[in-house]
């Protein structure tokens, strides 16, 4: 399903970065006060297999209350990709060839343009070591620092490592910054995603 998706689409298997929130943000063009209160900026690695097939890339994550922008591209920017999400749950989604395309549903744009239906809105928690507190939690572990080891969420199985404090932090005060996963691995049924998380920018109370 993810080579279909690939062939269909003109994608470079190895050009895909997962963005949710756009590199721009790291630019000059993109002040921090465009962040929520619990908005997020984080680049770096991603990798998806579902069964013998999959793809792995670079990625670059912008998060806010109002919504999200997911890009994704490969080596010396090939095959970048753009997915802007909506608070409503509509996306629009561009292609490398400047396509646009709007889907009303998250979990459906995932399927359709990824072969794979991530839950996003959980994702964004997951990615900084938190449970998603709009579902209910299978099982988790946690360290001595009471970080996130392992957690077990709609039916997902997570595992996080290599925690490190963010490379920047707007807002904050210094007894609310907190160590950040430096890699989570997601599987569910057949599907295996491993985030690598580079750099990290965060804003508002991340406690």
């Amino acid at each position: 399903m993810i080579t279909n998706w690939l062939t269909y689409r003109g994608l470079v298997v190895l050009g895909l970065v997962l963005i949710v929130g756009g590199c721009a943000w790291f630019g000059p063009s993109r002040p921090p006060e465009t962040l929520a209160e619990t908005g997020f900026a984080v680049q770096g690695k991603l990798g998806v297999r579902q069964g013998d097939e999959g793809f792995s890339s670079n990625f670059s994550w912008h998060q806010t209350a109002d919504g999200f922008d997911i890009e994704l591209w490969g080596p010396l920017g090939q095959g970048r990709t753009r997915m802007q999400g909506e608070a409503n749950g509509s996306v629009t989604i561009t292609t490398s060839r400047g396509e646009v395309y709007e889907e009303p549903d998250t979990t459906e744009a995932m399927r359709r343009w990824f072969g794979m239906a991530v839950p996003l809105d959980a994702l964004q928690h997951w990615i900084r070591g938190l449970p998603a507190p709009a579902h209910p939690i299978s099982a988790e572990q946690r360290d001595a620092a009471n970080q996130l080891v392992s957690l077990e969420q709609l039916d997902w199985q997570l595992q996080f490592s290599a925690y490190r404090p963010p490379d920047r932090a707007d807002g904050l005060p210094d007894d609310a910054i907190r160590a950040l996963p430096g890699r989570l691995v997601a599987t569910h049924e057949d599907i295996r995603v491993t985030l690598v998380p580079g750099q990290w920018v965060v804003s508002g109370d991340m406690r």
